[in-house]
């Protein structure tokens, strides 16, 4: 084996360990499949079970349109972005890198449910800015929207997981 081939395998193990993904065309399909699969478990929960559970489905994008004064569709439109990429780009380049930096090692599930619990946050200061604030009294709303984000940053870190297993 050559100085050269040596050297190359160093660096791809060194990138390889790095606490932040490369950002290229791998993360991308990463972060959007994960986005993918984790919305369409939100859109089971919040259109499924919730109104089982409390009588109205979850609306993130009406939330959305009466916070920042958009069209209907310019609010499902940022929510849907937000879900797909935004939210699982968050957790594959800050949420997971800062988690690698640290001296304790913490679960895959335990890092997502973080992402969702800090989705569900901005969830209720974007209520409160709306001047909404009886939205999550409704009958258990409020609970049963922190289980629908717990569940979404859990299937996001998992599925990231997963395909890095498989390396797509």
């Amino acid at each position: 084996m050559s100085t050269h081939d040596l050297s190359l395998r160093a660096y791809w193990i060194t990138v390889r360990d790095a606490p932040y993904p490369s950002i290229g065309g791998g993360s991308g399909v990463t972060v959007a499949l994960a986005g993918m699969i984790a919305l369409m478990i939100w859109e089971i929960w919040a259109n499924g079970v919730a109104p089982i559970w409390t009588g109205v489905a979850l609306s993130p994008g009406e939330q959305v349109t009466a916070i920042l004064g958009v069209s209907d569709a310019g609010g499902e439109a940022i929510f849907v972005f937000l879900a797909l990429i935004g939210f699982p780009a968050l957790f594959e380049f800050v949420i997971r890198p800062l988690s690698r930096m640290s001296e304790a090692e913490t679960p895959t599930w335990l890092l997502g449910a973080e992402l969702g619990a800090f989705v569900f946050g901005l969830s209720l200061v974007s209520t409160a800015f709306a001047a909404d604030p009886e939205a999550l009294t409704h009958q258990g709303s409020a609970l049963v929207l922190l289980l629908g984000h717990l569940i979404y940053g859990v299937i996001v870190a998992v599925a990231i997981e997963k395909q890095e297993q498989f390396e797509i």
